[in-house]
């Protein structure tokens, strides 16, 4: 039996984090949104356990960081460390206000994470969730797609009709595989042991920072979650049976050295094989995908659910352009080439920590990574520019993310913008000004501020300019050091968008 529904803006097929945050956002613009989930509930074991100062930024943006900030813990810095104890590289993670507005690294359980986004989403009359359910068939038009959709609790197939179908629904994508194209292996594939254990004394579990063991007999990673859990790594060795290493006897074997069952409960052992690819194509007309589906990344940085979230932030203010203000969605084609670049740095990144881990190499971005008189290599967070796509990418700061500030009010910068466009000008634009392109400013929806903190003053001191146009995900579109150039700015942007 085949029913037929209503039909929706925009269907997202798979409510994980990267789908929540998708409608979230979505949601936020008034958005008609779907969100198809096999699943009866969220996944209650621990995934991914950190992300960055950007991605609670964009949590903010959603109306969740102070609900957020709740579940979380700050993390600290991470070592990379030799069989001897010498540190060959330090990530410094100070924990500090960065210039988002937050701490630099926050450690979480993930079902927590994903209950706070769901329970945002019924929020929204504009969104729909449904559960138990599977996207089976997709098939598109010049003007829609059809989604056909199995309904296990109801026993029958439903069919609407929606304008973008988003696939955040993991490596093995179904909406990928409507899409076409292939994974961009970048040579890295490997087995480990994932230990997710419970401290019975969270007292004694006072150590924020997280330690790389570059052990060539057994590559292994120690991550603090909180109070009341840790997570161990274990790479496998070629002998490795991955069914027997999983047994708790063997689990506590390998844990032996760090922590015994007396002092920590088993919450799970699973053994995954970290991927670094890219899918080749993201969008196929009115067919998109997301995190996993669109790129995979090891975890020694964290990043895998960070660049999904990314994504989703970049996507919502396009589709939101396109579905709300009647943009031709040529815009669409501005989201693979501006992500795919940024993802690719981190997951780089990502693979030299793997291999120092792992011994198969002696340095780290910058200089051999080992102790000097100086002490070890100290890296920092990556903070990469995004590909060719919407705005200027003449200057360096063009396309990278712009500061956050706090008012004298004790806002956030972002909370008295809303997600929108917005012009920071050091200069009061006249009236003659303002009405050359009062229109574009309307059009774009753009917020104009002329008052801000010196956090942002000083930003524009060091850039030599007087404007800066920012765009709803927060990434610089340009600057302008006149008044003529502000008008050229503005009128540009609505001419990339608008045409």
């Amino acid at each position: 039996m085949t029913e037929y529904k209503s039909n929706y803006d925009v269907t997202i097929v798979g409510l994980g984090p990267i789908g929540a945050v998708l409608a979230n956002f979505l949601g936020s613009y008034g958005v008609g949104v779907i969100v198809i989930e096999k699943e009866s509930a969220s996944h209650q074991l621990p995934r991914a356990v950190a992300f960055d100062d950007e991605v609670m930024r964009i949590f903010q943006n959603i109306g969740v960081s102070k609900e957020v900030n709740d579940i979380v813990a700050v993390g600290e810095n991470a070592h990379f460390v030799k069989p001897d104890g010498e540190i060959l590289v330090t990530w410094d993670r100070p924990k500090k206000i960065s210039s988002n507005g937050w701490f630099l690294n926050y450690r979480f359980h993930q079902p927590d994470l994903e209950n706070l986004l769901r329970q945002r989403l019924n929020t929204y009359t504009n969104v729909s969730i449904q559960l138990e359910s599977t996207v089976v068939n997709l098939e598109q038009d010049e003007n829609s797609v059809e989604v056909e959709v199995k309904d296990a609790t109801l026993a029958k197939n439903i069919i609407f009709k929606s304008q973008y179908v988003v696939g955040c629904d993991g490596a093995k994508s179904f909406v990928r595989s409507k899409i076409g194209g292939n994974y961009i292996d970048l040579g890295f594939h490997e087995p480990w042991l994932v230990v997710d254990l419970l401290i019975k004394k969270p007292e004694s579990n006072k150590v924020k920072d997280s330690f790389h063991y570059c052990d060539p007999e057994r590559s292994s990673t120690q991550v603090y979650l909180g109070e009341k859990r840790k997570r161990w790594e274990f790479r496998l060795n070629p002998g490795d049976d991955p069914h027997k290493i999983v047994e708790p006897k063997n689990v506590w074997s390998l844990l032996s050295r760090w922590i015994g069952p007396s002092e920590a409960e088993l919450e799970r052992a699973v053994v995954y094989t970290f991927h670094a690819s890219i899918a080749s194509q993201w969008r196929k007309k009115r067919l998109l995908i997301a995190g996993d589906a669109a790129h995979l990344t090891p975890p020694f940085m964290g990043q895998g659910m960070c660049a999904g979230v990314r994504d989703a932030c970049n996507l919502s203010w396009k589709l939101n352009e396109i579905i709300n203000k009647n943009v031709g969605d040529t815009l669409l084609n501005s989201y693979q080439t501006e992500r795919e670049v940024h993802v690719r740095k981190f997951i780089e990144l990502t693979i030299d920590m793997g291999k120092l881990i792992n011994r198969t190499r002696t340095d780290l971005l910058l200089g051999p990574a080992k102790n000097s008189i100086k002490g070890p290599q100290r890296i920092s967070n990556l903070l990469p520019v995004l590909g060719n796509g919407i705005g200027k990418r003449e200057k360096d700061w063009e396309g990278r993310i712009f500061p956050q500030a706090q008012l004298e009010s004790g806002l956030l910068m972002d909370d008295t913008i809303g997600l929108r466009w917005a012009l920071f000008s050091k200069i009061r634009l006249s009236q003659n000004n303002i009405k050359r392109i009062e229109q574009d400013f309307k059009r774009l929806d753009v917020r104009i501020l002329s008052d801000f903190p010196e956090e942002i003053y000083d930003w524009m001191r060091k850039k030599s300019c007087v404007a800066v146009l920012v765009r709803p995900d927060r990434y610089v579109y340009g600057t302008a050091k006149t008044k003529k150039e502000i008008v050229l700015l503005v009128s540009d942007a609505m001419k990339e968008i608008y045409g």
